[in-house]
């Protein structure tokens, strides 16, 4: 509705006289002349507007206020708010008619404009209620404990924590945290609203004294608890403040892992039981686990299957055979030279050439089955090489036929346990194109180190280094010197140490510096000797570094087998080396005699010549 209100009362007083002075003017006239009365420019309008006018609670309505002269607004809404914002958004949360009236005015002037709102009610079968959920970081502790909680807001418009479930509202942002300084059970509760009600979900808090023991609680999941045998169950321990376990499967079998996995092969009800314990105590939980009988139509029977990663080489062959049976819950083997295993995967070495047949007997409670292979050992030990290469003849890599197999945590070797003093193994994963370097950290051996340039990717690698007792039994003769050590290094797989795949080899080795005191030993004079092509080769040798036990040296090597660390005794070098002055000043000797014989010849030639030349002249004479 609007209304004009004149500027002043002077201004009606101008008017009416206006309109008396021509109605006296113009007495013979039937009417009076029309007036119109135009809004001067400048009053405040009031005008607005909303993106919607009806619809279900909750409802919003975004209403925009583009009144135009004013200096003020107010707006006054049905259900009792009286926002002044130029732009707002207004909820309604019950059904009505509701009249919105928008108020504008300036310093003289005062303009209103309604509109009308209508929120319906919603059917009950079309009610969204909300529900109240939440979760929390953690769900016990020592005091203080510190709770982060999230709200999982679901069809809801407000919320409200109370921590303490005390009926006082606690900050109502989504995700609270709140600090229980205090032991016990502390219980919080959110409430969930929109227009269609309300709902509350209450969780509590156990939080311990810090001085209060800690108990174990036992806890365990199974992924089956029924089945026909054999019954493969899968167990998951679940329990809390715990140092220590003990499975009992109600069959006679035990375990201590974390969450075993165990067969029941016969028919029957078993109580499984988990017990747990730390230092204040233990606790225990038990299952049922039942396992029917298998029809006859309906057994499973087991099927035998092996694989094995050779099947032939040279003695000690060690040969690695793998289980693929199906339906199997027992396995043994018989290796065929009078040894046997029940492992599921074991790993056999063979001492002695022959060929053997691999029997491999697999069980269930339904029935056996069995499936055989065939292991070729040879005897041929003297030109076994890790390097690809053979160590009795050929060149320093050679063939490789007959290399070694050194991808196993104890690394193959064909050198008998007997004649190794220590082991020590390092495993690095080999790159094409960069550097491979094995340190020994233990310090087992002399070995400090094997590094090389690699050419080809073959992941992960073993080297493993044996210090042996005597010299190996993969060579003949001794080294010149005076020993220091023997030593073994086996690199990688079968034929991988050759010059197509390795490049700029080196192993580093150390010294006590007591040997060489107590054997008199020239320092200039140790080196590495390397066994290949039927025979001992010194290798490049230089000082490396120096600590208070050790002395440290680098040798350039061809490849890697038997190998051994040697020293020249100082004495030994002074009598070498008189023997070589005397056999040179021999030398001297004789040649110097050999000169003297002929310049006497020489004279003596002439003595004769002269005596015959003045005979012919005294008888011409």
């Amino acid at each position: 509705m609007r209304y004009t209100k004149f500027c002043s009362p002077i201004a009606f007083v101008f008017v009416f006289i206006l309109l008396s002075s021509m109605a006296l003017a113009s007495s013979t006239d039937s009417e009076f002349p029309q007036i119109i009365f135009q809004k001067q420019s400048g009053f405040p309008t009031a005008d607005l507007s909303s993106n919607v006018t009806n619809g279900n609670p909750p409802f919003s309505e975004q209403f925009t206020n583009i009144s135009q002269n004013l200096t003020r607004r107010n707006r006054n809404f049905a259900d009792g708010n009286t926002p002044i914002d130029q732009n707002l958004k207004h909820f309604y949360s019950t059904k009505g008619n509701y009249t919105v009236n928008l108020t504008v005015n300036d310093e003289k002037d005062t303009e209103s404009q309604n509109l009308e709102t209508s929120v319906k009610k919603v059917p009950n079968k079309d009610k969204v209620l909300p529900v109240a959920n939440f979760a929390s970081n953690v769900n016990s502790g020592s005091a203080p404990r510190s709770v982060l909680s999230k709200d999982l807001l679901q069809n809801a418009t407000l919320r409200s924590w109370d921590f303490n479930n005390e009926e006082t509202a606690d900050p109502s942002n989504q995700r609270p945290v709140y600090v229980y300084t205090t032991p016990g059970n502390d219980i919080f509760n959110l409430t969930e609203r929109n227009g269609t009600g309300t709902n509350s979900k209450l969780s509590a808090i156990p939080v311990f004294n810090p001085t209060d023991p800690v108990f174990p609680v036992a806890n365990f999941h199974a992924n089956v608890t029924s089945g026909n045998a054999p019954l493969s169950v899968q167990f998951t321990d679940l329990s809390q403040n715990i140092t220590g376990r003990n499975w009992d499967f109600g069959d006679g079998n035990y375990s201590i892992e974390q969450s075993p996995k165990h067969t029941y092969s016969a028919t029957g009800n078993y109580t499984v039981n988990l017990t747990v314990n730390d230092g204040n105590g233990t606790n225990s939980k038990i299952l049922e686990i039942i396992v029917h009988e298998v029809p006859n139509n309906d057994k499973i029977l087991p099927v035998a299957n092996i694989a094995s990663n050779v099947t032939s080489g040279y003695a000690p062959l060690s040969v690695l055979f793998t289980d693929l049976s199906q339906n199997a819950i027992v396995w043994n083997w018989n290796f065929g030279d009078g040894t046997t295993s029940t492992e599921q995967n074991p790993m056999h070495t063979y001492l002695a050439e022959g060929t053997y047949t691999v029997n491999l007997e697999v069980s269930n409670a339904n029935g056996t089955a069995s499936k055989t292979v065939t292991i070729t050992v040879q005897n041929h030990i003297s030109i076994w090489s890790s390097s690809g290469g053979s160590i009795i003849s050929g060149s320093s890599y050679g063939s490789v036929e007959n290399g070694h197999s050194g991808n196993s945590e104890e690394g193959d070797s064909p050198e008998p346990k007997n004649n190794v003093l220590t082991k020590e193994i390092s495993q690095v994963f080999i790159t094409n194109g960069k550097p491979a370097k094995f340190d020994f950290i233990k310090n087992t051996t002399s070995v400090i180190y094997v590094s090389f340039d690699s050419k080809k990717t073959t992941g992960k690698t073993t080297n493993s280094i044996e210090m042996l007792k005597e010299k190996s039994t993969l060579v003949s003769g001794l080294p010149s010197g005076k020993i220091y050590k023997y030593i073994n290094i086996w690199v990688g797989d079968k034929g991988f140490a050759i010059p197509n795949n390795i490049e700029h080899p080196v192993v580093c080795f150390k010294v006590e510096k007591s040997w060489i005191q107590d054997k008199n030993i020239n320092q200039s004079s140790i080196v590495l000797n390397r066994y290949s092509d039927n025979k001992w080769n010194q290798l490049p040798t230089s000082l490396s570094g120096k600590d208070d036990r050790y002395i440290y040296f680098i040798a350039k090597t061809p490849g890697f087998s038997p190998f051994a660390i040697t020293g020249m005794m100082k004495a030994e070098e002074s009598v070498t080396g008189k023997q070589k002055s005397e056999q040179k000043g021999s030398t001297s000797t004789s040649g110097k005699g050999s000169n003297n014989m002929s310049v006497i010849g020489m004279i003596c030639l002439i003595a004769c010549l002269l005596a015959i030349f003045l005979y012919k002249i005294d008888q011409k004479e």
